[in-house]
């Protein structure tokens, strides 16, 4: 929809303006257009073409009907403005030359619309410039100022040499042509309104205007006056232009350049060449708490803060001198003795003849950014539980110490420790007390280290030590002496005198390797190697290992595929009364006949297994095969009614709530008596037994199983804890069994495990009895039952029932 203020602009236009759409029909027309096209010369009548669709190809000659259709399509198209040249006629003699100007618009409903304007040229254009004549005297053709004069009809009569040179055109594009095909619309709208005001009252105005060109934008004062002859009667319109644009601009910059000083945040400080303090802004005020009248004609030493030494700040006055300005950070002192980090910019001022006005300083307070990038750095290189140097640290660390390693100091130690245990202390006594635990073991670590030594915690349980300037034999002394502050008794929840025990894996640089990655492997690699010797010691890296660790990686990939393929075996290992040598039962253990290695013993594969997450489906595989043995055995009469087979289950599997109603579930369907099978369980992962542990343990009790207390002495659970199970058996460790061939603490601890088993009533049965020696001692002691190859190794059962069963019961 075309709107009426345009509308109203274009109908005062004393040339001949329409709207039309792209096939030429006339949306408006003003009267100036109605008078051309129709030669009426009524001004009082109102324009009657709008609307109708033929009326310019009645006006236009022939060849030019497409060529104003073709133009105004292009025009709506790419919307740009376009100039041609056309001819109208009038009856069938009169030929009308015309100059048209296209320009897009958008129309109602988004119709594409074109304004088209006519100017008839040639005799007129000679008119103008007679017209002309009579004011050349009156105007400065040398003036600076823009000098045009227009006729009553809106075209220009003169313009001077300032004039054409601003609006960028020959004076033969500029006289006889209206102002609207000179500049902008908005402002020949302008123009023409004033004229009109000028010709109503012939009195002068002035005028302030922005005008776009392509040369830039103006901003100019105007003076337009009427032109009168000596008979006072209007042959024209003069107007002087005077570019304010640099007055302006320069006041504008001025007054921008004082709202920035005074409102930016940044701390702004001027001084004279002496580097006396001539003005500062509220932001330095804020900034450093010192006012303008307290710092003005003083230097700015005021707020140095001692950080930067006489040196540094010759340097910065270097680079002034030098280069004109420095920048870089300061720390400088607030009126309250407060240090502040700034970012400071120095520049040197100079005056148009060169010479030194003064100095600029601008200053940015990053104490808060400083604060925050060095809390973010401590976040991204520290473990926040122990406050040691986390992994990322630690690489950039041990990269350091390679690229120091030379030949003053050309091999170090790399010691990586893992605790033993730790998931049973978080199991068992939350999460909380295992965070306890590490900061703990940070501390000892750092007490058993020298202090060119760097401990890092790399995440977990998992730490390392790097020892600069060390050998392979000093590094083992030093990781020994971390064991044993390590294993110092502490308090943990209620565990007076919890023990900690720890592994530790050595690699020496640049012997087990000249890289970081390939360090931390090995080291990794033997502390694996530790553990899997029975934990609480070190283990140094060699080439063995390598193959160690290939065939640990081919057993854990091929363990799933044993279950599957039913590669594992049940062995049963007689337990006997120490007394008389007879079997009174059996411990039930796992084997893997392995298709290319052969048989393999627990102690090859379980800790890989536990490592793998698949102690449970090994546990659940060996107490269903043992369950279903066994009950073959006892429906042929064979297995004995006294006689119980203990079957290990580790913790993990009996938090299952579910776990002592399935084994119900199992004897049942196997028809096997309850008082036939014991479960055992090591006495380490009973450092705090879990409600549904005691739960299901006293279940089975009720339902006639027995439950053993395995390795005993080789953990930490109180006696307290250890009262609370259902259990009726100890096994006491073969470690300890070993030595009651010679006098030792070891033999007086066996002692004194019989001594407390037989005061709580329970059962105890010695594992690992090899020699008579042992079995003489344990029966001085009080231990009456005993498992070891003193009477039989583990048997599979097909020997175990061949050598310790009777003949099954004649039917």
């Amino acid at each position: 929809m075309i709107s009426d203020a345009i509308r109203q602009a274009l109908f005062m236009l004393p040339v001949a303006a329409l709207i039309v759409d792209d096939q030429l029909k006339v949306r408006f027309a003003n009267l100036a257009a109605h008078q051309l096209i129709t030669r009426t010369t009524d001004s009082t009548s109102r324009p009657d073409v709008s609307g109708e669709p033929y009326v310019l190809q009645h006006f236009l000659v022939v060849d030019d009907i497409e060529l104003l259709r073709g133009m105004v399509r292009q025009s709506i198209l790419s919307k740009k403005s376009l100039d041609a040249r056309i001819k109208g006629k009038r009856g069938h003699t009169e030929i009308i030359a015309c100059h048209a100007q296209i320009t897009h618009l958008s129309g109602e409903a988004g119709a594409s619309l074109a304004l088209v304007v006519l100017t008839k040229l040639d005799a007129e254009k000679t008119s103008t410039l007679e017209t002309a004549e009579p004011i050349a005297p009156a105007l400065l053709a040398g003036s600076t100022d823009y000098v045009f004069a227009t006729d009553p009809g809106g075209r220009v009569i003169y313009a001077n040499p300032a004039y054409l040179s601003v609006i960028d055109k020959p004076a033969s594009e500029v006289i006889g042509r209206r102002l609207e095909y000179l500049l902008p619309l908005r402002n020949a709208i302008e123009h023409v309104q004033a004229e009109n005001q000028i010709q109503a009252t012939q009195e002068s105005m002035r005028m302030s205007e922005a005008v776009y060109l392509r040369n830039g934008t103006f901003e100019l004062d105007t003076h337009k006056f009427p032109l009168l002859d000596e008979s006072s009667r209007l042959y024209g319109i003069g107007s002087i232009s005077r570019d304010m644009t640099g007055p302006n601009e320069s006041l504008r910059l001025q007054k921008l350049s004082e709202a920035i000083f005074l409102n930016t945040r940044e701390a702004i400080v001027l001084t004279d060449a002496q580097g006396r303090i001539t003005r500062v802004n509220p932001g330095w005020e804020r900034i450093t708490g010192f006012s303008e009248a307290a710092v003005l004609g003083k230097k700015l030493s005021l707020v140095h803060s001692g950080h930067q030494d006489s040196r540094q700040y010759e340097e910065i006055w270097r680079n002034i001198l030098e280069n004109g300005h420095w920048s870089g950070e300061l720390v400088n002192r607030k009126s309250d003795g407060t240090e502040f980090v700034v970012w400071s910019t120095i520049s040197a001022m100079f005056k148009e003849d060169g010479h030194l006005l003064g100095y600029l300083a601008v200053q940015t307070d990053i104490t808060d950014l400083r604060q925050a990038n060095e809390k973010i750095r401590l976040l991204a290189n520290t473990d926040t539980l122990t406050g040691l140097p986390n992994r990322k640290k630690f690489l950039e660390q041990l990269d350091d110490e390679i690229g120091k390693a030379g030949t003053h100091h050309p091999s170090f130690a790399l010691l990586f420790l893992d605790l033993d245990h730790f998931k049973e202390v978080n199991d068992s006594l939350g999460h909380h007390m295992g965070d306890h635990l590490l900061v703990q073991i940070a501390h000892r670590l750092g007490e058993a280290t020298r202090t060119s030594d760097i401990v890092a915690r790399l995440g977990g349980d998992e730490f390392t030590i790097l020892l600069p300037a060390t050998s392979r034999d000093e590094a083992i002394v030093i990781a020994h002496q971390i064991l044993q502050h390590v294993h110092y008794p502490l308090l943990l929840d209620s565990f007076i005198n919890y023990r900690p025990q720890a592994s530790i894996g050595i690699a020496m640089f640049p012997e087990d390797g000249d890289s970081g990655q390939e360090l931390l492997k090995h080291a990794d690699q033997a502390m694996y190697a530790a553990k899997h010797k029975g934990r609480n010691q070190a283990r140094a890296y060699s080439a063995d290992l390598e193959q160690a660790n290939q065939r640990t990686f081919t057993l854990r990939r091929e363990l799933a595929d044993a279950l599957m393929n039913n590669e594992l075996r049940v062995f049963l290992q007689p337990v006997f009364d120490l007394e008389t040598l007879d079997v009174i039962g059996a411990e039930a253990l796992v084997r893997w006949q392995h298709p290319s290695m052969g048989l393999l013993s627990p102690g090859e594969f379980l800790p890989v297994a536990q490592a793998s997450k698949m102690m449970g489906a090994i546990d659940h595989w060996v107490l269903d095969a043992t369950l279903r043995q066994v009950s073959a055995w006892h429906a042929q009469g064979r297995w004995k009614p006294d006689w119980r087979v203990s079957i290990n289950q580790n913790t993990d599997d009996i938090r299952h709530k579910d776990w002592a109603s399935e084994l119900a579930r199992m004897l049942k369907k196997l028809n096997l008596p309850a008082q036939a099978v014991g479960i055992e369980l090591t006495e380490e992962l009973w450092t705090e037994p879990v409600p549904v542990v005691l739960k299901n343990l006293r279940t089975i009790q009720q339902m006639g199983l027995t439950l053993y207390i395995d390795d005993f002495g080789t953990g930490y659970s109180s006696l307290a804890y250890l009262k609370e199970l259902p259990a009726s058996v100890i096994k006491i460790d073969q470690h300890f069994v070993a030595q009651l061939d010679s006098a030792n603490e070891d033999s007086t601890l066996v002692e004194a495990i019989i001594a407390l088993g037989k005061k709580l009533q329970y059962q105890l049965i010695a594992e690992g009895v090899e020699t008579e020696a042992q079995r003489k001692v344990l029966l001085a002691k009080g231990c009456t039952a005993a498992q070891g190859y003193l009477l039989s190794p583990p048997l599979s059962a097909k020997c175990f029932e061949e050598r310790f069963l009777p003949e099954p019961s004649p039917t």
